[in-house]
C-alpha cells in the first residue's frame, strides 16, 4: 500500500475518460435510467463529481485501515492509458508496449464498473444458494452443519435451534439474499487474462459522420454476434468489444486476425446500434456531450434491461431465492 494520502472518491468511470464527453462548457450530461421521468431529470456536472463511489475498491482491515491496493493500481492503469487514449482519438497508430498498456486498460473497465462487481456479487450469491441446496439435500450432512453451527461462537443459544423450522425456511426460501458488492472485487482476478485477450484482437477505429456516440457507467460493452467455424470440434464464438472513445470516434475490437495494424472506418449510422447497446448494458446512468431528448428517450426504453450474467452453473435459478447485491451489509 502507498503512502501517499488516500481518498475514498474511487471512480468506476475514469475522470480523464469523461472528459472527452463534455459539451462547450466542460460539463458532462447525465441520463438516469431509473428515474420515474428520465428528461426531467437529465442534469449536467463536472466529470470530476461523475461516475464514482465512495471506497468502492477498498476493503476495511479489522484495525480500521483501507487495503486501496486496487485502486492504487487504477491510479496507475489510467495514467499510462490517458495519452494512448488521445491518440487513438487522433487515429494515430497504436502498437507494441502502447498497446499493451491499453489493453490493460481496457481489462480494467471490463471489471471495475458497477454493474460489473453486482453481476460478480450475484455470482457469488448463486454459489452460496447452490452449496446450501446440496447441503439441504443431504438431511445427515445438513443435521451435521447445523451441529457444528450449534457449537460455533456465531449460535447464542443452542438449546433453542429448531432443526425442521430451519429447513422449512431455507427449502422454501423464505428469505433474501444480501451480498456485499465487495464479493465482486473477485471481478479483478481476471485482468491479466482479459489483457491478453484484448491485446490479440484486431482493433478498428469507426467514426460517426452524423450522430454522436454516448457512453455510460458500463462503457465497455462484449457482445456474441453468432460463431465461426473453425478446424476445433466446436465452433468459436464470434466476439465484439466496443468502447466509445469521445462523441465522435468508437473503438471496436474483433477477432479479424487477417487485418493488421489499426484501421479506420467511416460509417453514417454506426451511431445508433452502438449508443442502444450503451443504453441497454449500464447499470444506472449514460453519459453524453448534449443534452438531447432523442438520447433521454433511448435511455427511458432500455430503462428495465442490464447487463445480465448466467447463474444457470450453479443449479436452476429458480431453485433460488431473490439476491440483493448492496453496499454494506
Amino acid at each position: 500500500m502507498g503512502n501517499h494520502k488516500r481518498t475514498k472518491r474511487h471512480h468506476y468511470v475514469p475522470d480523464f475518460y469523461l472528459r472527452h464527453f463534455l459539451d462547450e462548457r466542460d460539463q458532462v450530461w447525465i441520463y438516469d435510467k431509473r428515474a420515474e421521468d428520465i428528461e426531467a431529470s437529465i442534469r449536467f456536472s463536472d466529470p470530476r463529481n461523475v461516475g464514482l463511489q465512495s471506497n468502492i475498491y477498498s476493503v476495511r482491515e479489522e484495525d480500521g485501515t483501507y487495503d486501496d491496493r486496487i485502486d492504487e493500481w487504477l491510479q496507475g492503469v489510467e495514467n499510462k492509458a490517458a495519452p494512448i487514449h488521445r491518440k487513438l482519438i487522433d487515429g494515430l497508430t497504436v502498437d507494441g508496449q502502447e498497446k499493451a498498456d491499453y489493453a490493460v486498460f481496457l481489462s480494467s473497465l471490463a471489471t471495475r464498473t458497477p454493474a460489473i462487481l453486482n453481476r460478480v456479487a450475484e455470482l457469488h450469491g448463486a454459489y452460496l444458494q447452490s452449496r446450501t441446496n446440496k447441503i439441504l439435500a443431504d438431511e445427515q450432512r445438513f443435521r451435521r452443519e447445523i451441529q457444528r453451527f450449534k457449537e460455533s461462537p456465531f449460535c447464542t443459544d443452542p438449546n433453542n435451534v429448531d432443526v425442521d423450522a430451519i429447513a422449512d425456511f431455507l427449502k422454501n426460501r423464505r428469505y433474501k439474499l444480501r451480498i456485499n458488492q465487495r464479493a465482486g472485487l473477485m471481478a479483478f482476478q481476471v485482468t491479466d487474462k482479459l489483457t491478453d485477450k484484448f491485446f490479440d484482437m484486431s482493433w478498428s477505429l469507426y467514426e460517426s459522420q452524423s450522430s454522436r456516440f454516448i457512453t455510460s457507467d458500463n462503457p465497455l460493452v462484449q457482445t456474441f454476434v453468432g460463431t465461426a467455424s473453425t478446424s476445433e470440434q466446436s465452433p468459436r464464438p464470434i466476439e465484439v468489444a466496443t468502447l466509445p472513445l469521445s462523441p465522435s470516434v468508437m473503438l471496436e475490437l474483433t477477432w479479424k486476425s487477417a487485418e493488421r495494424g489499426l484501421s479506420r472506418r467511416t460509417h453514417k449510422d454506426v451511431a445508433g446500434l452502438y449508443n442502444s447497446m450503451r443504453a441497454a448494458n449500464a447499470e444506472q446512468f449514460v453519459f453524453a456531450s448534449r443534452r438531447d431528448v432523442a438520447i433521454a428517450a433511448l435511455v427511458q426504453k432500455y430503462r428495465d434491461h442490464r447487463m445480465e450474467i448466467d447463474l444457470s452453473k450453479f443449479g436452476p435459478t429458480e431453485d433460488f431465492a431473490a439476491m440483493e447485491v448492496v453496499r454494506k451489509l
